[in-house]
């Protein structure tokens, strides 16, 4: 049995799904997009520390010192566009699309919660150019149930490039996700993705799927 290392570099393709609010991917004309505008994505827990015990005696010496483990809440998640893409900021911050005929040209913004979901994943490039019996191998990194999408921070316009940046709360990830929707696997595992668990990153041989032209149809 061999442990197989991940060495990540740079980030190729990000794809989004649109999820209900109870984590299920969502059946639709504009559910689905993967884009290569994208700066940076990033994973961080929120970490809750855990209650801590102590009571000093009189000469000031600790007779009681514990700490409960600390507690994950949630994941973080952070994307960076370099591209204003209408549809990303309609599936993950919540925005409502600006429609001139056929052609989704931009979101409006007001003061409701974002009350749907999201999944996204991202490959990344595996230094060294790494095969496994003549296919390419990538990194491979998933939060399949995110919630509370919102834009990040101020959108600041100025005599330099523009970055619009989203934010999400990655959960425990439900039975619905499974191997994804897409059916192609990429953590290769046929269980599928851990129930409960909220983020997970593999090496994998499953190839990044095409750029598609903005938001397409989850059959």
């Amino acid at each position: 049995m061999a442990t197989k290392m991940l060495n990540s570099l740079k980030g190729r393709v990000i794809r989004i799904t649109r999820l209900n609010d109870c984590g299920v991917p969502v059946v639709g004309l504009c559910s689905s997009i993967v884009t290569a505008g994208f700066i940076t994505l990033g994973f961080a827990p929120e970490v809750e520390s855990g209650e801590e015990y102590t009571q000093k005696n009189a000469w000031g010496d600790f007779c009681i010192s514990e700490k409960d483990a600390d507690i994950n809440k949630w994941v973080n998640v952070s994307l960076s566009l370099c591209e204003v893409n209408p549809d990303i900021l309609d599936i993950v911050g919540g925005g409502s699309p600006i429609i001139d005929g056929t052609d989704t040209i931009g979101s409006s913004f007001g003061a409701a919660n974002n009350t749907e979901g999201f999944a996204i994943e991202v490959w990344t490039k595996q230094a060294g150019g790494n095969c496994a019996g003549g296919v390419a191998e990538w990194g491979y990194f998933v939060a399949p149930f995110c919630i509370n999408g919102t834009l990040d921070g101020s959108v600041t316009i100025e005599n330099g490039t523009m970055a619009v940046d989203l934010k999400g709360q990655g959960q425990a990830a439900v039975a619905a996700w499974g191997v994804n929707p897409y059916g192609d696997n990429p953590l290769l595992a046929g269980a599928g993705f851990p129930v409960g668990d909220m983020w997970a990153v593999v090496r994998t041989t499953v190839q990044p799927p095409a750029v598609t032209d903005g938001c397409v149809a989850l059959a």
